[in-house]
């Protein structure tokens, strides 16, 4: 119950609509993690081709109750994926 107290104090609702990139890749950490409470978020990867040219793999497909984040946050580094 402390931690439930303690985070409903530092929470803040975020409200996203489609298309709408919410964290970027290699983007330093800021510190905030997202809790999804409804809708579907894809998880992206950028990857370079031998011509120079970006290419973009969805790596998964996130949803309600799922969160994302937290990996830069415990491993102090930068954003590991586009969502």
């Amino acid at each position: 119950m402390k931690l439930v107290k303690f985070l409903s104090g530092t929470l803040t609702l975020e409200f996203s609509f489609p298309e709408k990139r919410v964290l970027k890749q290699n983007q330093p950490c800021d510190g905030s993690l997202y809790i999804i409470q409804s809708g579907i978020f894809e998880v992206k990867t950028k990857k370079w081709t031998n011509e120079g040219k970006a290419k973009f793999k969805v790596a998964r497909k996130l949803g309600a109750g799922e969160m994302f984040g937290e990996l830069s946050i415990v491993l102090g580094t930068e954003r590991t994926a586009s969502v």
